[in-house]
């Protein structure tokens, strides 16, 4: 599986291509059988030191010092962080490009986070109507 950090602008190599793998279902079944991986990019105890001083942080001066997470709690935790991440890197990777320069600025995590906010917005004025 190729690291997301490297393809983060949608730039993949072509042996990831459904077409040259054969498409179809073959396709499908590796795609299904990567999905469910734990193949992170953060180092976990990094991670988990972080998860756990927010945590501590979140709940206030009157709670347990060692607060525990389940193994399972902290994967998911970890894989959907990575994924918001590199979404984020994606959408001000356009704002960097539409903007014809080649280094981010702050301005573009910040077009980013507006095209987040924009694109919830239109998701819930959808289910209103």
């Amino acid at each position: 599986m190729d690291n997301p950090w490297q393809t983060f602008c949608n730039m993949t190599s072509p042996s990831s291509n459904n077409a040259v793998n054969g498409g179809g279902k073959k396709g499908i079944t590796k795609k299904s059988k990567n999905s469910h991986s734990i193949d992170v990019v953060l180092p976990r105890a990094p991670f988990v030191r972080t998860v756990k001083h927010c945590a501590r942080t979140i709940r206030g001066e009157n709670a347990p010092d060692h607060i525990r997470f389940t193994s399972e709690a902290m994967n998911i935790l970890q894989e959907d962080t990575e994924k918001h991440v590199i979404s984020l890197f994606r959408r001000a990777n356009v704002g960097r490009a539409f903007s014809n320069r080649k280094t981010l600025h702050s301005k573009d995590f910040a077009f980013a986070r507006l095209m987040r906010d924009e694109a919830t917005t239109a998701e819930a004025n959808l289910e209103v109507d």
